[in-house]
């Protein structure tokens, strides 16, 4: 009696045995969410270490009668209050966009990239900052904007802005925390249009090691009140 035999097609040949074009199409689509569900779990983690977060939820609701001034470090910088709408305008961030998840599948590649500029920005900062904190200070300045700047340098300034703004909606924050890590981000991605082709990196660790010295970074959180 002749043994079974599996015919092999041109199309493919997974652990011997053949598959049809529609085959793998459906074995894409399967495979897909898996891939998705892997980029969101490190892309939902950036760029935060393991610490406490918390504070008020950020929203388009009633930010017009919300109020922010800048810290010190700023203060040559920005002058004056602006409303936390006008803020908003000035980043182009929108309050009310698309969540990290959202923005995660429909760009699965950006994903992979923010988590793994996520834990080498981590990484830096426990060689550069050892034993310190890294809440709402010059290492929380340095993180973000290091970040910002190594993902524009994989992705591209306007993709990488997507993830970063959807993070800061991702994470429940104080309001200025926020438009600290919102401002820091903007700047991280602004060094990153003096990148050069080579020693990215070393070029990113650098000049925002500089922008936190030169207190072009926002090196605290932002005063924030509100007016009835």
């Amino acid at each position: 009696m002749k043994s079974a035999k599996f015919r092999l097609k041109k199309s493919a040949n997974i652990s011997g045995f053949a598959l049809s074009k529609k085959d793998m199409k459906r074995r894409h689509f399967k495979i897909f969410p898996a891939l998705a569900a892997f980029c969101l779990a490190g892309c939902a983690g950036m760029p935060e270490p393991p610490g406490p977060v918390g504070g008020e939820p950020v929203d388009g609701a009633g930010a017009a009668s919300v109020f922010a001034a800048p810290p010190k470090s700023l203060a040559e910088k920005i002058s004056g209050k602006m409303s936390l709408a006008e803020f908003y305008a000035e980043l182009a961030f929108d309050p009310d966009g698309d969540s990290i998840y959202a923005v995660a599948l429909k760009d699965p590649i950006g994903a992979y990239w923010a988590s793994s500029v996520k834990d080498e920005a981590l990484a830096l900062v426990d060689e550069l900052f050892p034993n310190r904190a890294q809440f709402d200070n010059e290492v929380d300045a340095f993180r973000h904007a290091y970040f910002s700047c190594r993902l524009a340098q994989e992705i591209g300034a306007e993709r990488a802005k997507k993830f970063t703004d959807a993070y800061e909606l991702h994470v429940v924050n104080s309001w200025g925390s926020r438009c600290m890590d919102l401002w820091n981000n903007r700047e991280g991605r602004r060094i990153y249009a003096d990148s050069p082709k080579s020693g990215k990196r070393e070029f990113a660790k650098n000049e925002v090691i500089k922008a936190v010295k030169t207190k072009r970074l926002a090196l605290s959180p932002f005063d924030i009140w509100r007016e009835e």
